[in-house]
């Protein structure tokens, strides 16, 4: 069994603009329940960040190391629980 505390870095960031460079009216974009036309949002940006620290459980097998071979041997299988993740999101225009 293995537990722990891992140093948590995961985090996503991405921009989005119009298909058509510009933007048309009759493109249009739902945003927190309002309608806005791509002429009135500009560039989105939005990113995801999770908190620093993570909790770790596994459960593995392993070899200790032998001075006569020189090797050793561990496989660990877990899941890392990352919390929830804090999402801003912004436009040029609006």
């Amino acid at each position: 069994m293995t537990a722990g505390v891992v140093a948590n870095g995961n985090k996503f960031s991405g921009d989005a603009q119009p298909s058509n460079g510009s933007g048309s009216n009759s493109e249009t974009y739902s945003i927190n329940g309002t309608t806005y036309t791509a002429q009135q949002v500009g560039t989105l940006h939005g990113s995801i960040k999770f908190p620093g620290t993570a909790y770790y459980a596994g459960i593995g097998w392993g070899l200790s190391y032998s001075p006569q071979s020189h090797w050793g041997f561990n496989f660990d299988l877990g899941g890392l629980y990352q919390g929830h993740a804090s999402e801003p999101f912004s436009a040029t225009k609006l």
